[in-house]
């Protein structure tokens, strides 16, 4: 994860214009939960509900930040836990939800935060 944030802030300094597509968060998730299992993580993956989520981003950054997410989920699991993946659209908004049942002593204190995005025009 601090990999990700760092390239996501040095990214921000550059003053760097992305390119961004319409893309289905869904399909970028399908594909980093296939990257997660080819590293041998498959059996711990279950992915709830890939529902339909329409944004404009920049596939690869997005597919990084998925794959991110759900490797630290198993990485940073319960032995023998599973990892719930699920994506769905919320007021407009793409949303990615990558749960697990934590180790006790990993648990945040109050909850975690992600970025949001503005939902396509």
């Amino acid at each position: 994860m601090q990999e990700l944030s760092e390239s996501l802030l040095a990214l921000a300094r550059a003053d760097v214009r992305l390119t961004t597509v319409p893309v289905d968060l869904a399909d970028i998730t399908r594909s980093a939960i296939t990257t997660v299992q080819s590293l041998g993580f498959g059996d711990r993956v279950v992915t709830s509900q890939l529902d339909e989520s329409p944004v404009d981003g920049d596939p690869v950054l997005l597919e990084r930040l998925a794959v991110n997410l759900v490797e630290n989920a198993i990485r940073h699991n319960r032995d023998g836990g599973a990892v719930n993946i699920a994506t769905m659209t919320d007021n407009g908004f793409a949303v990615l939800v990558v749960e697990n049942r934590r180790r006790p002593d990993l648990r945040c204190r109050d909850y975690d935060t992600v970025p949001t995005v503005s939902p396509p025009q």
